[in-house]
């Protein structure tokens, strides 16, 4: 059975598995319709794996977040993610573009490369609040100081994946919704970073202001960010000791590369464009 371009491959499974029971039960005991081969699980796994990603995700950069800022403070930027998955679907939507495998693909790269912008503002925010200045003045402050960093970052993710668009054929056809649910998703994160997160840290900081104080001078979290400050400044001798090498820092990272290309033409590191993947349907 198969669907057209415009049926929900879900809904037509569901839909068929329900005409097989409805059969099988008043067909006689020595009958049966069975589905052998139901390739909507490979859509409905995918969909599964996009949604587990994502609250994975949501949990591990939350948790991480609540190592060095309040509760409060990591949910507003923690909401950044769900934020950006909704306004990407509803641009989706507004473009025609359905939820498919390409698609899913797109969406699953977005989650690793999500909410950076907004933690890079939101740790500026606060390191300006932690200066002593105002909760306004560091909102404008922290924005300021990374503003042109995050806007960089943005357009180099733009050219890069904006470029799969000028692919012609049928590559061009299949691949060219990848870049436009990506960016439709990184743009609503960048929007939502500039426009929305900064007024709700502002708030958090100005209503908690001294819950914000206390939980730096007592608690496990002072400790482990005595602990982290140690761990920094040695990474920064560690960086001054390559920038007092240069020389030989650059020549290192050189003579890495030219090690790393040359495994390919030796055939030590395999390359295949499209590999080889085991299927999900056995035929006997």
């Amino acid at each position: 059975m198969s669907k057209n371009s415009s049926d929900d491959t879900l809904t037509v499974f569901n839909a068929l598995k329900d005409f097989v029971d409805r059969e099988n039960a008043i067909l006689p005991e020595s009958t049966r319709l069975v589905i052998t081969q139901n390739r909507a699980t490979i859509v409905q796994d995918r969909l599964s794996l996009l949604l587990t990603n994502g609250w994975q995700g949501l949990l591990l950069a939350s948790l991480t977040l609540l190592l060095f800022f309040g509760w409060r403070y990591t949910f507003w930027v923690a909401l950044g993610l769900p934020i950006s998955f909704i306004g990407g679907l509803m641009v989706m939507s507004l473009l025609g573009i359905s939820i498919n495998m390409i698609s899913m693909v797109a969406l699953l790269m977005a989650i690793g490369i999500l909410m950076d912008d907004a933690i890079v503002i939101s740790e500026s925010i606060e390191h300006e609040y932690r200066n002593g200045e105002t909760p306004l003045q560091a909102t404008v402050n922290g924005i300021a100081k990374v503003g042109r960093g995050v806007l960089a970052s943005f357009a180099t993710s733009a050219m890069l994946f904006g470029s799969m668009l000028f692919l012609k054929g049928d590559m061009g056809q299949v691949m060219g919704v990848l870049p436009v649910v990506l960016l439709s998703v990184l743009t609503i994160s960048l929007v939502e970073a500039f426009l929305i997160l900064p007024h709700h840290l502002k708030h958090s900081l100005e209503k908690h202001r001294d819950q914000f104080q206390q939980q730096d001078q007592k608690g496990w979290r002072h400790s482990f960010e005595n602990r982290f400050e140690q761990l920094r400044s040695k990474v920064g001798k560690l960086a001054d000791t390559a920038i007092q090498y240069r020389y030989l820092t650059v020549g290192s990272a050189i003579g890495l590369l030219v090690i790393t290309i040359s495994m390919f033409p030796a055939g030590v590191i395999k390359f295949k464009a499209f590999p080889d993947l085991e299927g999900d349907i056995l035929e006997a």
